[in-house]
């Protein structure tokens, strides 16, 4: 496969993936429809297959689809299989909007590949059973992700005083590397992580990531994410305090509430670490949180407004881990599984 990956590419590998694990014959024809040229009724014919299936590159308005016949239009959601009837043709009527360049048409002539595969699923399971990171929780629309098989080139990384960063193969979630951050022993010493991505329409955003700390019973661990917009920086962000074990929030007025009380992350040590998962979702458009997800346990944090501060630098999206030392203790975490999502529910 090449790099960068074209999202009708992405089809492609999963519909041949999952026909060699179902062991079955696929035997698919795939037709590509510009969606930068307007169409009406473009005549596709069937052949002798048996189903259609849809990939558009976007959200589908402004196309519709007849099958069979001009007039027979289908409701095409982003992605539709539907039964056709050998020997017909389907007709593909399009206008011309930005953000959509595609409509891949899959035809074969064995029944969709969820028939072979226990049931309906979707494609975010498809895309796990693939081996993608995104396996937590899958609601969103992913921006960007990391785990750090190649290298740590996709972040910035700053150490207060003599701590360090670097990748790990003692542990991971996914891959055979981790990032591993290590405080001084030194009181309220410091290593963070900082990814920046684009500004862009803002949405319900998300930071999740996947952390281990050892048999540390002692500092602070921190996610946040925030939005600079070019007036405000707006962040959000939760903490876990394995001194006090809880927790906690990053309120209105920059300091942190509790969000929750006797709580631990996994803690074990080499070779079984086990991670824990965090997940903080924001909405940034109306300065509030959305929820927290940790580990097993979620948090409505809906009424909870957001920490903003006044910022005239150019707009931007960043995410942020870091881990703080509290007794004079070095601190010692792995990350992995980055993942920084749009469009949350």
């Amino acid at each position: 496969m090449s790099f960068p990956i074209d999202y009708l590419e992405v089809n492609r590998q999963i519909n041949a993936a999952l026909a060699r694990a179902a062991g079955i014959d696929r035997a698919c024809f795939f037709k590509e429809v510009d969606l930068t040229t307007a169409h009406i009724n473009l005549e596709v014919n069937v052949g002798d297959f048996q189903w259609v299936q849809f990939f558009c590159d976007g959200q589908p308005f402004g196309i519709t689809v007849g099958i069979g016949a001009q007039d027979n239009i289908v409701s095409l959601e982003k992605f539709s299989t539907i039964p056709v009837v050998s020997g017909t043709n389907v007709y593909v009527t399009n206008d011309v909007r930005s953000g959509r360049s595609k409509l891949l048409l899959a035809f074969s002539r064995t029944a969709p590949l969820e028939t072979y595969l226990g049931g309906q699923i979707s494609l975010a399971e498809v895309a796990a059973r693939l081996g993608s990171i995104d396996t937590f929780d899958r609601r969103g629309e992913v921006i960007f992700l990391d785990d750090f098989e190649s290298g740590l080139g996709k972040w910035e990384f700053s150490a207060l005083s003599t701590g360090t960063y670097a990748l790990s193969a003692l542990c991971a979630t996914s891959g055979a590397l981790s990032c591993k951050l290590v405080t001084a022993a030194a009181l309220n010493d410091t290593v963070e992580a900082i990814h920046y991505a684009p500004y862009r329409s803002l949405t319900k955003l998300s930071f999740e990531l996947a952390i281990a700390i050892g048999s540390n019973t002692k500092g602070k661990h921190d996610f946040r994410i925030a939005v600079n917009d070019g007036t405000n920086n707006i962040v959000g962000g939760i903490c876990y305090d394995a001194s006090t074990r809880k927790y906690q929030y990053l309120n209105s007025a920059g300091g942190f509430t509790d969000l929750a009380t006797s709580k631990d992350f996994n803690q074990s040590t080499a070779p079984s670490y086990i991670f824990s998962r965090v997940k903080v979702v924001v909405d940034p458009s109306n300065n509030k949180y959305v929820r927290a997800i940790i580990n097993h346990d979620t948090y409505d944090m809906s009424q909870l407004a957001l920490y903003a501060a006044a910022s005239a630098l150019v707009p931007y999206i960043y995410i942020q881990y870091k881990e703080t030392a509290t007794d004079g203790t070095a601190i010692t975490s792995w990350i992995d599984d980055a993942i920084l999502k749009q469009n949350e529910p």
